[in-house]
């Protein structure tokens, strides 16, 4: 069956990033091989179908992707300002944790401060900020008490206002980034304490979702999802 192949995948990928970490022309492969097992229809236990058919993920469905995305987290921390690296290991362990497995451990720790580095590194690259918003989107999903605490506590939430305020702005087809960023900040207020979603008022998250609303008209997604946002940091 499809199963065995998949851990075996699995354990050769995590075992190649632990090994060639460092190294981009093995790690964006790596991301690629990843994100296609999370995205196929089976885990690599053959226990059944996706999580999002399935709900979240039990510890012991989670432990065989693991490694891989420990790997992975270690080459984002390693090379922040790497593009392709960026963009292919956000989107490859955004994939893993959406269909497949919840990190455990520190694990969200490290990718949220991997997450902000990039961030920081890419502040104008619309393909870095869709996938590190994709990622957080993913990881807000689910998350436990702790997990919230490590997004909190990253700044990931403050970056993603960044990005909603610098593409808000911006001319021609930045509607995929303010997607991904619009869905990302709605899923971290539904967690925030009161304190964070202050910060993210100061930040400046509701002129730029007002700005979004008034930049899509009434019926599109994007206006309807920027006016979720708006009303999920007001009732905070």
């Amino acid at each position: 069956g499809v199963e065995v192949p998949s851990r075996v995948g699995l354990e050769v990928l995590a075992a190649a990033v632990d090994r060639h970490w460092n190294q981009s022309t093995v790690v964006i492969p790596a991301c690629t091989v990843l994100a296609s097992l999370a995205k196929g229809p089976d885990s690599p236990n053959g226990s059944g179908p996706s999580r999002s058919a399935r709900g979240p993920p039990s510890r012991e469905a989670s432990a065989p992707w693991q490694p891989a995305m420990a790997g992975l987290i270690r080459a984002l921390r390693a090379r922040p300002g790497d593009v392709a690296v960026a963009v292919s290991a956000c989107v490859a362990l955004a994939w893993t944790v959406e269909k497949q497995a919840r990190p455990c451990g520190t694990l969200v720790a490290d990718m949220m401060s991997a997450l902000v580095m990039v961030l920081r590194a890419h502040q104008g690259d619309a393909d870095v900020a869709e996938a590190a918003c994709f990622l957080l989107s993913a990881v807000a999903k689910d998350a436990g008490d702790q997990d919230k605490e490590h997004m909190m506590r990253s700044g990931a939430p403050l970056l993603v206002v960044m990005v909603l305020r610098h593409y808000a702005e911006q001319a021609g087809d930045v509607e995929p980034v303010l997607r991904r960023a619009v869905n990302a900040l709605r899923l971290v207020l539904l967690l925030a304490d009161s304190a964070t979603a202050g910060a993210v008022s100061l930040a400046g998250a509701p002129a730029a979702l007002r700005k979004i609303q008034g930049r899509f008209p009434e019926g599109h997604a994007l206006h309807r999802a920027a006016g979720t946002a708006l009303q999920a940091l007001t009732a905070q």
